[in-house]
């Protein structure tokens, strides 16, 4: 299992382990975590951008 595959697997575990509320606000941290350039991979940027 790669590196990715993990954290992938790690964040839905902790996202199930939430509330509705609580789910609600970890998408929103997500959301708001890609909208520093900091944390973002540059072709994911583009592509969505693009969208």
């Amino acid at each position: 299992m790669g590196f990715n595959r993990i954290q992938k697997q790690r964040l839905m575990e902790n996202y199930e382990k939430l509330n509705p509320l609580g789910q609600e606000k970890l998408v929103d941290y997500s959301e708001n975590l890609t909208e520093v350039e900091k944390y973002t991979q540059t072709e994911a940027v583009s592509v969505a951008k693009e969208a």
